[in-house]
């Protein structure tokens, strides 16, 4: 594993990695004030990202595992765990379940438990 995590820029589908990289390094160098870890995590970010997170409360009032929890809601971590999307949802209620419910009529009850 290096050392330092990458640059973070905003990237939705990275918060995670980059959290979860930046918390393994404060392990192997022993941070464990929240102090030193809300004020580091700036270093391995872009200044968008860092003013950012200058603005979030619990960057002032040093708390890591509340910090954390604003980085992963502001950068949708969420969407990265999301595996369908609206457009992909109105495709398989106007393409595939038309062709599903032909075919699901022709299957005899009995097969349906």
């Amino acid at each position: 594993m290096k050392s330092a995590p990458e640059l973070f820029r905003g990237d939705h589908s990275q918060i995670r990695t980059f959290l979860d990289h930046y918390e393994c390094l404060c392990a192997l160098h022993n941070v464990v004030d929240d102090q030193e870890k809300v004020d580091s995590i700036l270093h391995y970010c872009s200044t968008r990202v860092q003013e950012i997170i200058k603005g979030m409360t619990h960057f002032h009032v040093p708390n890591w595992d509340e910090l954390k929890n604003d980085l992963l809601k502001h950068f949708d971590a969420d969407l990265s765990d999301e595996r369908f999307y609206e457009k992909d949802l109105k495709n398989f209620v106007t393409i595939v379940l038309p062709s599903l419910s032909s075919r699901c009529l022709s299957i005899p009850p009995i097969l349906w438990s």
